[in-house]
């Protein structure tokens, strides 16, 4: 089979922009991102002592799709390169648990605002500006979940 691949030539933040503001075929980018899972998937059920990581596998795919494939073989590098991206993100949420990197991001920085606004509240309760004790024990449970919680879906 043949391939065609593209090179990130310094605009890869320029197309990375241009998937997030919606500037492909969304349709086109659910198939090929639905096919680049498929492919990773299968490639994880052989037991080769070998494995390649997600973004080698379906990087691969995309470039046998993009040579081949007649929904995509007529895009432009440009518009290969916004797809891709945007595939790949149908690929994140496929397999890393139904969101894409950016609704991480977003969530991470929600968390992390959270927290700081709790640290500030219990900070007050200790050096008793408050008049509820009671409060900062359910105040500093909650801190603690949301922390754990955090970490368990944010860290590494």
């Amino acid at each position: 089979m043949k391939k065609r691949t593209f090179e990130w030539d310094n605009d890869f933040d320029e197309c990375r922009a241009e998937a997030d503001a919606g500037k492909f075929d969304a349709e086109l980018a659910m198939f090929v991102g639905k096919r680049m899972y498929q492919a990773y998937r299968l490639e994880r059920l052989f037991d080769k002592p070998f494995k390649v990581g997600w973004s080698i596998c379906t990087s691969t795919t995309f470039d046998l799709l993009w040579a081949n494939n007649l929904k995509v073989k007529h895009l432009s590098e440009r518009e290969a390169k916004v797809l891709f991206l945007a595939a790949s993100d149908v690929f994140h949420q496929l397999e890393f648990g139904g969101r894409t990197e950016l609704e991480k991001r977003e969530d991470l920085k929600a968390r992390m605002i959270r927290l700081s606004e709790m640290s500030a509240e219990i900070t007050l309760h200790v050096e008793k500006l408050t008049d509820n004790p009671d409060a900062q024990n359910a105040l500093s449970r909650e801190y603690q979940t949301l922390f754990m919680e955090t970490l368990r879906i944010h860290g590494g």
